[in-house]
């Protein structure tokens, strides 16, 4: 018998039980539909997170102090001299500027909420790419004049101004009357980056009303070209040491040492989350192979009148093996298709009610999909392998004889 009539044959005998093969075929769909709608959103948050970091450019450079159980020692602090001492002395720097970060309270008109109060100088604008919508951002004057002025993040004007303008008006940041000056442009936000819930104040007038210390939480560096970051850095660290007399208390880290590190968790995620769609591909291939015992029972008969009439038992081997691929196949297919839609829907889902402007994409990429179906073709080969040997060693006689 030719492939093209065990083909035909196989396909007929799928058909022909359309019930007990889409039931069959479940396991399989439920497990790539998963497989395939899981990687396309952690492939959609991966980019998009990519992107987010992207945009900040990947010359930023930050130095942070060593911490000791969270807490910064006194010993172990950048200071605002580092910052002076930076600025002046680098020469593969393009961009300094310094960062205090302050949990408060900000009351406008009774209202109050919890932001975060960012003490830095008018070159954060051009490290992170983040400029006001309305009004100013902060200027030299504003630093050496300790003036209290704020440049709030679009969700602090929203939630404490609605659709009243906030440039000129007076609002209270740890107690102390700063003037709003700007309103800064939406940006897109991660766990880690809340942009738009922030305030900007001189770093001057942050340590002088709020800290009352020197310290820095962190200083922030943009290179002049993109390939000079590691030079860079190796020039801030010999600086750093030279200020605190070669103590290395301070770390230093890049955007892409984060995107490194992001990929390389992407990747294990990717594994973790393919290994428990395996798992739910074998059970599909256990329930392909207990149908697959059942078929062969049932058609015993039709086995050994095959056999009497001239079928090989190569033949009979490779009808049930294709069955049971033919249904692994389809039940992948039909899988893919509804991981396909299953994932945009979850991101059109997440775009409308997470807070924002985010778009969440669910990404399907290609390699997925190849990945999946290559597997699905094992498990359904795997599957048939047993009951296609079981059929193709009956004996013709007690076949016949079957009941």
């Amino acid at each position: 018998m030719d492939i093209k009539e065990t083909i035909r044959l196989s396909i007929r005998n799928i058909r022909a039980h359309k019930v007990r093969s889409a039931l069959t075929m479940l396991g399989v769909i439920i497990g790539v539909a998963a497989f395939v709608s899981m990687l396309a959103m952690g492939e959609g948050a991966k980019q998009k997170i990519v992107r987010e970091i992207e945009s900040l450019g990947t010359n930023v450079i930050f130095a942070e102090p060593l911490s000791a159980k969270g807490e910064k020692a006194e010993a172990n602090m950048l200071k605002y001299s580092d910052f002076t001492g930076l600025k002046k002395d680098l020469r593969l720097v393009g961009e300094i500027a310094p960062s205090i970060s302050i949990d408060t309270t900000i009351i406008y008109k009774g209202k109050s909420i919890k932001a975060v109060a960012e003490g830095t100088d008018p070159a954060y604008r051009f490290i992170r790419n983040h400029f006001p919508d309305k009004g100013r951002f902060l200027i030299e004057q504003d630093m050496n004049s300790w003036e209290r002025v704020a440049v709030i993040g679009t969700n602090v004007a929203y939630e404490l101004f609605g659709r009243e303008d906030a440039i000129g008006k007076d609002i209270l940041v740890s107690g102390q009357r700063f003037v709003v000056v700007g309103v800064m442009k939406y940006k897109p936000q991660t766990l880690y980056l809340k942009f738009n819930d922030k305030v900007f104040i001189p770093a001057t007038t942050a340590m002088k009303f709020l800290t009352g210390n020197q310290g820095l939480d962190k200083i922030q560096f943009s290179t002049r070209e993109n390939t000079m970051v590691a030079d860079a850095s190796a020039e801030i660290k010999t600086r750093l040491l030279q200020y605190h007399n070669g103590r290395e208390d301070f770390v230093l880290s890049t955007q892409e040492q984060f995107l490194s590190t992001l990929t390389e968790t992407s990747r294990t995620l990717k594994i973790l989350l393919g290994s428990i769609a395996a798992i739910s591909l074998i059970v599909g291939g256990i329930g392909i192979m207990n149908i697959m015992l059942v078929s062969v029972m049932e058609r015993t008969r039709e086995i050994g009148l095959r056999i009497a009439l001239g079928a090989t038992p190569q033949d009979i081997l490779r009808q049930f093996l294709l069955e049971s691929i033919f249904l692994a196949m389809i039940g992948g297919l039909t899988g893919v298709f509804l991981g396909v839609v299953t994932s945009q829907a979850t991101g059109i889902f997440f775009t409308v009610i997470l807070p924002g402007k985010e778009v969440w994409n669910a990404v399907v990429t290609p390699e997925s999909v190849v990945a999946v179906m290559f597997f699905v073709l094992i498990v359904g080969t795997a599957a048939g392998l047993l009951p296609a040997v079981k059929a193709s060693r009956l004996d013709p006689a007690e076949a016949l004889r079957y009941e």
